[in-house]
This record gives structure tokens, C-alpha cells and sequence, in this order.
């Protein structure tokens, strides 16, 4: 008798491919990468065409600190060029499992082959432009305020205050166990609820970011997601909320949406990283809060550009500080 061997069990990524959380940057802090990088610019010359206008020129001179359109199509064009190098680095496509961080999950789309460039370039420019409108509308008063040295007893008792007094608290970013991001209506109430607890006061983001009080702009990114012809995914993509993993078209496009208003949970996702035996992490870009924790349990590297535009790869130590 012949006995047929099985088919061969497909081995568990062992590498995370992390993309970092869309955050404002300027033309000083990456401006020599977008000009001289080659992946920079093939990825910029498919989204000038689907914008209709020159995304590095318009965020070179762009007001310093501004979260608009161009910062955010800026933002991706550098994440997707980062995320290529990395994956083009001899990495194997079957050991890697992609984690987008805090919007990531539009750079995911590309990379994972799921959607293309111009769309997703498309729907952030959209997207970017109604934030900001909503922004100075519906959203004026809110910020995403980010502070650290305050357990879950205080933290819990410190939105229960805000709460008490008639005013709108709720989780945006669970970074690390003493480290949070939270939409708020009254910052100086806030802060001054955080310094009197002995935390320390980090930063605050306008406008707000992943609130429930951003649901049409959750609607908005269904409705443009929904018109994109859907690619098969070359990598299994890890969502930033409750750490699942998938590999479907559909549930990735989904996460697109779901970002605007769901809490990111990053201490979940690094946990089901490491229980699932991933081995190593890759920072495909710079470094953020999301790395404290990420460094604590796995080995990390960030590939970013240097001041003069070079790609370099940094071990990033445990120790180190954020």
C-alpha cells in the first residue's frame, strides 16, 4: 500500500513588519528622504496622478505642523516606501506577518497587495480634507491628549472625575501599561487631573483621533473602500484593536474604516505577536510610543532615513528611552 504523504504544514511568521501610527511631521525631518529616494518617488508619481496635484511640493510648503492632506498623503508615501525596503531585504513572504499601528492600515493595504496605491492615496486625500472641515465643526472641541505614570486605578478614577463633571472622556490609545491616549472635551481640566495624580502630561493631537464622535468619517471610509476592486493579500495583516489576524480582502478594507473610531489596543497586538511566535520586530519608519512596549518583548529594529535621506536600520534597546 502507498501511503500519500500530507500536505506540508505552512510554517508561523516569525517576522512583524510594523507600520507606524500616521502622525504630522515636516520637510525638515524627512524632506532630503522624499527627494532622493527611488521608491519615494515611484510611489509619489502614482499619487500626484490620483490627486491631481505634486503631494511633496504641497507638503513642503505646507505651515510647519500641519495634519492636512499633504502631511497625511506624505506620511503614507514614505511608510509604503519604508515598508518595500524592508520587505524587498531578503525578508521570506511567508515569515512575515504585517502590523499596522494608529492608521497604519492604509499603508497595509498596499503592501499586503490588497488595494492599489492611487485609491487608498485617493481616499486619504479625501478623508484628510473632511477631518479637518469636521475639525473646525462637529470636532472643534476635542483633543486626543497623551500622558503616562498613572496606573489603571488612576486612570479609571481620573476619567470617572472628568466624567462626574458632564465632560466627554473616552480611550483612544492603550499604549503600555502606564502609557494612554485620551479624547477629552476639556483639556485644562485634564491636565490639570493628570498632574494632580502625579502623571506626567505628553501631548495633545487636534483633531481628535479614533473617538467614537468621528463615526462619519468611519462611514466616509466604508463608502470609499466599498468601490475598490479587492487584490488577494500576500501577508496576514494584525489589527492594532484586538490583535486578530487576517488574510482576507474584505476584513483588511474593513479595519480602514474601523480605525477612525475604535480604540487602539497596542499591548494586546504586541501580546498576540509574541504568542504567536513572532521572533523579531521591524519598524518599517521612525520612532514612536508604539516602540516602547514592542522593544520590551522582541527584539526590534527601525528602518528610517537619516538627516541626509540614507535608509538605516537601528536596533532599538530595551533600555532605551522613549
Amino acid at each position: 500500500m502507498t501511503v500519500l504523504a500530507g500536505p506540508r504544514p505552512v510554517p508561523s511568521p516569525t517576522t512583524a513588519v510594523v507600520l507606524p501610527g500616521m502622525a504630522p511631521s515636516t520637510w525638515h525631518a524627512v524632506g532630503a528622504y522624499m527627494t532622493t529616494s527611488a521608491e519615494v518617488a515611484e510611489a509619489a508619481e502614482v499619487a500626484d496622478r490620483a490627486v491631481g496635484y505634486d503631494v511633496r511640493a504641497a507638503f513642503r510648503d505646507q505651515p510647519s505642523g500641519s495634519y492636512g492632506a499633504p502631511a497625511q498623503l506624505a506620511f503614507l508615501l514614505n511608510t509604503v516606501a519604508l515598508g518595500r525596503v524592508v520587505l524587498e531585504q531578503g525578508t521570506d513572504p511567508d515569515d512575515v506577518v504585517l502590523v499596522p499601528s494608529s492608521f497604519g492600515a492604509w499603508a497595509a493595504c498596499v503592501l499586503s497587495g490588497v488595494a492599489d496605491l492611487a485609491d487608498v492615496a485617493r481616499a486619504v486625500q479625501t478623508l484628510a480634507t473632511r477631518e479637518q472641515e469636521l475639525g473646525e465643526s462637529s470636532l472643534a472641541g476635542l483633543a486626543t491628549v497623551f500622558f503616562c505614570r498613572l496606573d489603571g486605578d488612576a486612570v479609571a478614577g481620573l476619567v470617572g472625575w472628568m466624567r462626574a463633571g458632564g465632560c466627554h472622556a473616552e480611550p483612544a490609545l492603550d499604549l503600555d501599561h502606564d502609557l494612554v491616549g485620551y479624547t477629552v472635551d476639556d483639556v485644562p481640566r485634564m491636565r490639570a487631573g493628570v498632574e494632580a495624580r502625579g502623571g506626567i502630561w505628553l501631548h495633545e493631537m487636534r483633531p481628535a483621533v479614533h473617538s467614537v464622535r468621528s463615526a462619519e468619517l468611519a462611514d466616509l471610509a466604508h463608502d470609499l473602500v466599498s468601490g475598490w476592486d479587492l487584490g488577494p493579500a500576500r501577508f496576514p495583516v494584525l489589527s492594532d484593536h484586538d490583535g486578530t489576524s487576517t488574510v482576507e480582502p474584505g476584513v483588511l478594507v474593513g479595519h480602514v474604516a474601523a480605525q477612525y473610531v475604535r480604540t487602539v489596543d497596542w499591548p494586546r497586538t504586541v501580546s498576540r505577536l509574541v504568542s504567536t511566535g513572532i521572533e523579531r520586530a521591524v519598524v518599517a519608519g521612525p520612532a514612536s510610543l508604539f516602540n516602547k512596549v514592542l522593544r520590551r518583548h522582541l527584539p526590534t529594529v527601525a528602518v528610517t532615513p537619516d538627516d541626509d535621506g540614507r535608509v538605516v536600520s537601528r536596533s532599538l534597546r530595551r533600555s532605551e528611552p522613549r
